[in-house]
């Protein structure tokens, strides 16, 4: 076993045979560390923060106000697939600061975007925790306003995240919005100019198949978002993380194997991946063992806007031709940047694939 410090960089790093374990030892670093480990909590723990905090009330002399707390969330249920309850100081939180720090995070501009019209953004790949979207397109922590002023965001996610006690109101605030079909059209068509709603296409499929290294998306059969865009006239904007999926080690399994079936019949019924068990990121004090992601560079690069032609009544034929040159411009994306973000980039290809 050997010890060192990377030149430039404050970390401890210890060699253990092969491996390389870096240790967090200043005060900025473990900042960092605990604001992720908060953000990653409140997000991807909310069914458990949820259950804990409905369990203290209800064994306590506030019970009463739990029932009433439910009666709203009912009279309240529309409000995620409508404009939200977004408030500023929550986006601007430091925790958010220090998340974008950790990784860290970049956002890359290709071309400008007018802000004189609607967009939808589609990014790639999830990954398994979708860091970047939740940097730049949830946060105001970023140069997103900077790079793309005039355009506002707003990032939407599976709809049984709002049925959680009081982690629902966490998500309202800070700018979540559900990924239905009403709160999708209601944000292209029924608000001011310069809208942009962030979807993941791939969704929690691409969780599944995501490793170091490996460059895959789900899209071959994802078209709805295209059926959208034409319906709504909205123009595609492809987006593509390189380094999403180098945050964790994941042990994948054949398609045809016991235990991905099991995950991909999960997946269909609470709508997302069920992957923790097979996942090895970074802990609190080290980047080698663990369930936090790891301090890895992610660059999110924001590629041109596709045009489409609005049909209120599109033709399967007309989604399909669509769709087709939504994948060519990923690709061509991908292609255009890879050298800059992947290592031997040369013999890497983007796949695209059906789940």
């Amino acid at each position: 076993m050997t010890s060192s410090r990377i030149f430039g960089a404050p970390s401890l790093v210890m060699t253990l045979g092969h491996r390389k374990i870096r240790f967090y030892t200043t005060r900025d670093e473990l900042l960092n560390v605990l604001a992720t480990t908060i953000c990653m909590g409140l997000f991807y723990g909310g069914p458990f923060v949820s259950f804990w905090i409905s369990v203290q009330i209800l064994w306590s002399p506030l019970y009463p106000l739990f029932f009433i707390y439910l009666i709203w969330m009912h009279l309240d249920k529309n409000t995620p697939h409508a404009d939200g309850r977004r408030l500023q100081w929550v986006c601007s939180l430091w925790i958010y600061r220090r998340f974008r720090q950790y990784f860290p995070h970049t956002l890359v501009k290709t071309v400008d975007i007018p802000d004189d019209q609607n967009y939808i953004f589609c990014l790639f790949p999830h990954g398994i925790c979708v860091t970047a979207g939740f940097a730049h397109f949830l946060t105001n922590c970023t140069d997103f306003n900077t790079l793309f002023p005039g355009i506002r965001t707003t990032l939407h996610t599976l709809n049984s995240n709002f049925l959680y006690p009081f982690m629902r109101e966490y998500s309202l605030f800070s700018g979540l919005l559900a990924v239905s079909k009403e709160a999708l059209l209601h944000q292209l068509t029924k608000t001011k100019r310069g809208r942009a709603v962030v979807i993941v296409p791939g969704g929690a499929a691409e969780a599944m198949v995501s490793q170091p290294g490996a460059q895959r998306v789900i899209l071959k059969n994802r078209k709805g978002f295209v059926k959208l865009a034409i319906i709504t006239g909205t123009p595609l904007v492809p987006i593509y993380a390189f380094g999403e999926t180098d945050l964790f080690d994941h042990h994948t399994f054949p398609s045809d194997s016991k235990v991905f079936k099991t995950q991909e019949y999960i997946r269909k019924i609470v709508g997302f991946a069920q992957v923790a068990p097979f996942i090895n990121g970074g802990g609190f004090f080290q980047d080698r063992f663990g369930l936090l992601p790891r301090p890895r560079p992610v660059t999110t690069v924001v590629g041109k806007p596709i045009e489409v032609v609005k049909n209120i009544s599109p033709t399967n034929e007309e989604v399909d031709a669509v769709h087709k040159r939504f994948v060519t411009e990923l690709v061509n994306l991908f292609e255009e940047h890879k050298c800059k973000y992947i290592t031997n980039a040369s013999s890497v290809e983007l796949s695209i694939e059906a789940l």
